[in-house]
């Protein structure tokens, strides 16, 4: 699971939900999402040894009609693994 809100949302980002225009919240971009099903291709230690994730991911427009398919290297503590039964534990 990847939590986009964390990866790619921002406080410049955050808007009062009544002055965005009502297509920008039907086909903009949700990433204020949180646990997002994904896929990971890869790990990789940076030289400062923090861990990288290397993960596929979709985010979905904000009326849930389509969406963008995301593949980028992204920090661990925006990754956590699922167990067989779907349960969440840190990656």
């Amino acid at each position: 699971m990847v939590d986009v809100n964390m990866l790619l949302g921002s406080r410049e980002d955050a808007f009062r939900l009544d002055t965005v225009p009502l297509s920008v919240k039907s086909f903009g971009l949700n990433i204020f999402t949180t646990d997002t099903p994904g896929l990971l291709h890869a790990w990789a230690q940076t030289t400062r040894r923090a861990w990288l994730a290397h993960v596929s991911f979709p985010v979905s427009t904000g009326d849930g009609r389509a969406h963008l398919s995301i593949c980028q290297w992204c920090p661990a503590r925006c990754v956590t693994a699922l167990d067989a039964c779907g349960a969440g534990f840190l990656a």
